[in-house]
C-alpha cells in the first residue's frame, strides 16, 4: 500500500479550508483510588534534576512538565509557547505514562493544558518507566489536511528527543520503542483509532506514533516482548460536552495509510532504536521558541566563521547516524549568490514560505525522488530527517552557539515540468524537512574568529 489513498503529502494541491482542530487534549479523569490526586500542578513543578534511583510519578511529572510545560502564549493567542516546536501550532502530541516506579506503579496521562500527571489506570510493565506518544490526527489535519502526516511524525521526534534530553540529563537511559501503531496503543491500554470512536464514544480518537523507555541501567530493551506481554487497564476519557467537531474528509484515508506505513516498516526494521539524546541545558530548554516573523531580517552578507564551523559540525554529527541510503543534507546560504538557484525552488516547494530568504542558514534533509519508493523506506526517511533536525536544534541552542531557529514542514515536490538540468541541485530530490537557523541576536556576541582564516561557506 502507498500513500496515494488521499492525496500525497507532497502534492502540489492546496491544503484547503481550515476546518475545526478539535480539543487540544483528551478530559482525562483520575482513577477511582485517586481521585481528586493530580499528582503534579502548574505550581508545584520540581526544578531539581531526577535522582535515577528514586523514579516516581512526581519525577516523572517534572521531566515532562520540564520539556512541555511554559507559563507563556504566542503573541496573544492561546496557543502555550512551549519548549517543544510544532508545525502550524497544532500540538496534536499526547504523553501517556507506564510506570513501575517503586509504591506508585500504574498508568497515567500528562494533561498538557493543565500540567497535571493523572492517574487512569493500571499496567503490568515490571521495570523502568514507558512514554507513549500519540498524536491528536485532527490537530494537525484540520489545518494541512493531506499534508498533516509527515507533520505527525516530526512532532513527535521533536517530542521525543526532546524528553530523552531530560531524562539523560537526570541519569536515565532512553530507548526509543518502535512499534505499530496497533501494538503501542495496546501497551498504553488504548483502543486504535478506528475502535476509538465505539470504544469510546464522544472523546477525541488518538493514534499512537512511538514510544520511549526510561531506564536506570543501559540494559538491552526486550522490545520484542514488551510489544507482546505489556498490557494496560485505562479509564476512559470524557465525552466533549458539544460532541467531536466535525473531521477532514481526507483523514481516515491519512491515518489509514501512515498506520500500513508504520506497520510495515516495523516488519522490515528493528524495534529498538538507540536514541542520542542531545546535551542542552535546562535554561536553554526553558527558553526554546520558534524565531518570530516580525524578528526576521534580510541576513547580512557573510556568516560569522565561527559560528558556521561549529554548526556544521554539529550538523555532521547529528545527521550522520542512520542516515538511509541515498538521503542526504544540503546546506543553503541565502546570502550566497551561488545558492540563489536552489533557494528559490526551495521558497517554491515549501508552499511559498519567502521568509526563508531571511535565515541565515537553511539546513534541508532530502531523499531521491521515485514515485515507486516504498511507504515503509519513506516513514524510516521521514523519522531520520525528523529526528537529526531536533537532535540538532537542540544542541545549537545551547552555549556558545545560541543558534535561534525554526523548524520547516510543508514540503510539495518540484513541478512537472521541472528538469533536473534547470540549475537547482533539489530538482531530483524530495525534501522531508527543514530548519532554518540564525546567528545569536546581538546581546550574546560570537566568539572572535581565528585571525588567518576567511570566511568559509
Amino acid at each position: 500500500m502507498k500513500l496515494h489513498t488521499a492525496p500525497p503529502a507532497w502534492s502540489r494541491t492546496p491544503p484547503g479550508l481550515a476546518v475545526h482542530p478539535g480539543p487540544p487534549v483528551n478530559a482525562w479523569s483520575a482513577a477511582p483510588e485517586t481521585s481528586g490526586n493530580s499528582l503534579v500542578n502548574p505550581h508545584s513543578v520540581n526544578p531539581h534534576p531526577i535522582a535515577a534511583h528514586s523514579v516516581t510519578p512526581h519525577s516523572i511529572a517534572a521531566l515532562l512538565a520540564e520539556a512541555w510545560w511554559s507559563e507563556g502564549f504566542h503573541g496573544t493567542g492561546t496557543v502555550r509557547a512551549r519548549p517543544i516546536p510544532s508545525a502550524g501550532g497544532c500540538y496534536p502530541v499526547q504523553t501517556h505514562v507506564l510506570t513501575a516506579a517503586d509504591g506508585a506503579s500504574g498508568r497515567f496521562v500528562y494533561d498538557h493544558q493543565a500540567n497535571q500527571l493523572i492517574r487512569v489506570g493500571d499496567t503490568n510493565l515490571a521495570a523502568g518507566t514507558l512514554l507513549v506518544l500519540t498524536v491528536l490526527p485532527q490537530r494537525t489535519a484540520g489545518k494541512y489536511h493531506h499534508r498533516a502526516w509527515t507533520a505527525w511524525i516530526a512532532d513527535s521526534a521533536y517530542a521525543l528527543t526532546a524528553l530523552a534530553a531530560v531524562a539523560a540529563r537526570s541519569g536515565l537511559h532512553t530507548t526509543r520503542l518502535r512499534g505499530t501503531p496497533a501494538a503501542l496503543a495496546a501497551m498504553a491500554g488504548l483502543p486504535t483509532v478506528a475502535d476509538w470512536p465505539q470504544r469510546w464514544p464522544g472523546s477525541a480518537p488518538e493514534l499512537a506514533v512511538t514510544a520511549l523507555y526510561l531506564g536506570e541501567t543501559d540494559a538491552t530493551v526486550p522490545a520484542t516482548t514488551m510489544t507482546a506481554t505489556i498490557r494496560s487497564s485505562v479509564r476512559a476519557p470524557q465525552a466533549i460536552a458539544a460532541g467531536p467537531p466535525p473531521t477532514v474528509p481526507a483523514l481516515s484515508a491519512v491515518v489509514r495509510a501512515f498506520t500500513e506505513c508504520a506497520r510495515v516498516e516495523c516488519v522490515r526494521d528493528a524495534t529498538v532504536v538507540p536514541v542520542l539524546a542531545p546535551a542542552i541545558s535546562r535554561d536553554a530548554l526553558r527558553r526554546r521558541r520558534s524565531m518570530p516573523f516580525a524578528a526576521m531580517t534580510a541576513p547580512r552578507t557573510t556568516v560569522p566563521f565561527s559560528w558556521s564551523r561549529e554548526l556544521r559540525h554539529l550538523i555532521t554529527a547529528e545527521t550522520l547516524a542512520n542516515r538511509p541510503p541515498g538521503c542526504r543534507v544540503q546546506l543553503l546560504i541565502p546570502a550566497d549568490p551561488a545558492d540563489a538557484d536552489a533557494l528559490t525552488e526551495a521558497v517554491d516547494r515549501s508552499s511559498a514560505q519567502t521568509w526563508l530568504r531571511h535565515c541565515d542558514l537553511l539546513v534541508l534533509f532530502t531523499a531521491p525522488r521515485s514515485p515507486d519508493s516504498p511507504p515503509a523506506s519513506l516513514v524510516h526517511q521521514l523519522w531520520w530527517a525528523s529526528l537529526a533536525s531536533a537532535g540538532l536544534l537542540y544542541r545549537a541552542i545551547d552555549a556558545p552557539l545560541r543558534t535561534r531557529s525554526r523548524p520547516v514542514a510543508g514540503w510539495t515536490d518540484a513541478r512537472g515540468d521541472a528538469r533536473g538540468d534547470a540549475g537547482s541541485r533539489l530538482l531530483d530530490d524530495r525534501i522531508l524537512h527543514g530548519l532554518a537557523l540564525w546567528r545569536p541576536a546581538a546581546q550574546h556576541p560570537l566568539p572572535a574568529p581565528p585571525t588567518d582564516t576567511k570566511t568559509r561557506r
